[in-house]
């Protein structure tokens, strides 16, 4: 992601703000803006579904805000400087730096952050129910977003003098160090999820055994009482009450069972569509990294440079998708304030054509 140490590489070919002369730059141009406003939109739609729904205001959901926000970011600021260097040619070193290395890095790192979270929600979940609060989780946001910034503005100086060990320090820090974290969250996560499948099908041949036994046992409860009515003996009531608590212990039983069986299956879920959303990640940042390593010994291309910017990009607006798409919450709450909006919107367009209506009708009355 040393954006400007492989730009500068390639800005050499032509200087000075120019307006695109041929289809090509300005598919390219409706490319960045259809991105950043993708990006945009699903963003602060996330904000919003955030601070409208209580239901979301979880742990990882805190780690998604902070994506978002540097998803964000990438589209208001990332992008406006890609398409002045890209299309104008045009090239602000430090503000090209800054502006698009650091929501960057802040994108890459957040979600390290929620594959931490959900590798101790699933591996250790007592110790995440206790210790874990949506508290602990704003601190590791800001501290996080705190080093990053820190990081960026120290590196604005280091990459003048020393740009290829600068290079080799960004790929690493920026790329390879929160991708190793995620990768082993994802393995422990795996590890844990494969543990906890065996568990549920244990437990579903466990509940499938205990609804016969409990059928089975009903019919003889049911055979016992009829004889119980029958005789009207001393030892009625004890044997009822005996039957009550054993009712009462199978109710307990069947209960923790499906809770136990809820929560499993809820983490299995989480999982599978956080390391989907990493897969996406990988695939989109991939190529613009070992071009960065290319960039070591030799020029790089800059329409590659270019079309590789924009697949990583494409990611920053990727993500609330996937989070609509994958995840039931989200999907619910996104649902909810489209709805909400296109009802605004219905309701102003009638009332404005009933005020038209009214400012044009004659004045009733005497």
């Amino acid at each position: 992601m040393n954006n400007s140490t492989t730009i500068n590489q390639s800005v050499n070919q032509t200087q000075g703000c120019e307006l695109p002369n041929n289809s090509l730059v300005w598919l390219d141009l409706c490319l960045f803006l259809t991105i950043s406003i993708v990006a945009t939109i699903g963003n602060i739609v996330v904000f919003i579904c955030y601070y409208k729904f209580q239901s979301l205001h979880t742990v990882t959901n805190v780690f998604m805000l902070s994506l978002s926000a540097s998803d964000l970011f990438v589209a208001l600021f990332s992008i406006p400087l890609s398409i002045s260097f890209f299309i104008c040619n045009h090239l602000h070193n430090e503000l090209y730096y800054v502006g698009d290395m650091t929501p960057s890095v802040l994108s890459i790192y957040s979600l390290a952050l929620v594959a931490v979270d959900r590798a101790i929600a699933i591996a250790l979940p007592y110790y995440h129910q206790e210790k874990v609060s949506r508290k602990t989780a704003w601190v590791a946001v800001g501290i996080t977003w705190l080093l990053m910034f820190s990081y960026t503005l120290i590196g604005m100086n280091f990459h003048a003098t020393s740009s290829n060990q600068f290079t080799v320090s960004v790929v690493f820090i920026t790329y390879g160090f929160p991708v190793t974290v995620m990768v082993l969250s994802y393995v422990i996560m795996g590890v844990v999820a494969k543990k906890h499948a065996k568990e549920l099908n244990k437990l579903d041949k466990t509940m499938n055994r205990f609804q016969n036994d409990n059928l089975s046992k009903k019919k003889n409860a049911d055979l016992i009482i009829n004889e119980n009515l029958n005789k009207k003996g001393k030892n009625q009531p004890t044997d009822n009450q005996e039957l009550v608590r054993h009712s009462t212990k199978n109710k307990i039983f069947k209960s923790n069972s499906l809770n136990t069986t809820r929560h499993l299956r809820r983490e299995l879920k989480a999982a599978l569509t956080l390391s989907l959303i990493l897969s996406c990640f990988i695939i989109s940042w991939t190529p613009f990294m070992s071009l960065n390593v290319v960039s070591l010994f030799t020029s790089p291309n800059k329409i590659l440079l270019k079309y590789f910017k924009i697949l990583h990009y494409i990611n920053s607006a990727l993500n609330p998708i996937l989070y609509v798409v994958l995840n039931q919450r989200w999907r619910k709450s996104f649902k909810k304030v489209l709805c909400k909006w296109r009802e605004n919107k219905n309701l102003r367009f009638v009332h404005s054509i009933s005020e038209t209506v009214n400012t044009n009708a004659k004045p009733s009355g005497w």
